[in-house]
């Protein structure tokens, strides 16, 4: 797809959002503009869609474990910009044996979120522990519920209560597809079913994606 990376990655990502539906037509301007090229195998526009949305003849599995929630490691990488050699930063935090207590939400590591005046306590590394605005907080019981607060900026804290599991992060991992599946058990059925969950230990989803038949 030549030399273009940022510009390459861009394209992919769009065509992979768009569908096989609206593929051809994305296929046909990236062809006619030379983002990309016919090859020995591929030598027609149909090929390139099939290429992008091959039949699927086997179940494909994707496995989330305890690790990801340790670092948002992932997250840099899967924002990484060629261009700047960047990827975004965030932040995330993951607790056990966390409880409701008082109109509060109490665990590990002197958290404390204040659901009355939308503030959460973390300690930081140094050992102090301060406070942080909170933008959400976000429960699955039997249906996910979500408290908003006034704040602009902050974090957004997700928890299960009957697991004791939650963490801390800021909204863009909250929107993520990640988080989504491993907290909210929310993920877009048309592309991901269940399997078998041990949250927080590790889940499996089956990968369902589109395909030209």
């Amino acid at each position: 797809m030549g030399d273009d990376a940022a510009g390459s990655l861009s394209f992919l990502m769009g065509i992979c959002a768009a569908g096989p539906t609206s593929a051809r037509a994305r296929a046909e301007a990236a062809i006619a503009s030379g983002l990309l090229r016919y090859s020995a195998e591929i030598q027609t526009v149909d090929a390139w869609v099939h290429f992008f949305f091959p039949k699927i003849d086997r179940p494909l599995y994707l496995l989330i474990t305890r690790d990801m929630t340790e670092s948002p490691e992932w997250f840099r990488l899967g924002t990484w910009n060629p261009d700047t050699r960047r990827g975004a930063t965030a932040f995330y935090r993951a607790y056990q044996g966390v409880r409701a207590s008082g109109g509060e939400i109490r665990g590990p590591r002197s958290l404390r979120v204040d659901m009355a005046g939308g503030t959460i306590y973390q300690q930081n590394p140094d050992g102090g522990i301060y406070p942080y605005p909170l933008v959400q907080v976000v429960s699955r019981v039997d249906s996910i519920e979500v408290r908003t607060f006034d704040n602009r900026d902050g974090f957004s804290f997700e928890w299960v209560p009957s697991l004791g599991f939650g963490a801390a992060m800021s909204p863009s991992i909250a929107r993520s597809v990640f988080n989504k599946m491993f907290i909210r058990h929310d993920a877009d059925s048309r592309f991901f079913r269940p399997v078998s969950f041990g949250t927080p230990a590790f889940q499996i989803w089956q990968v369902r994606g589109d395909s030209v038949e």
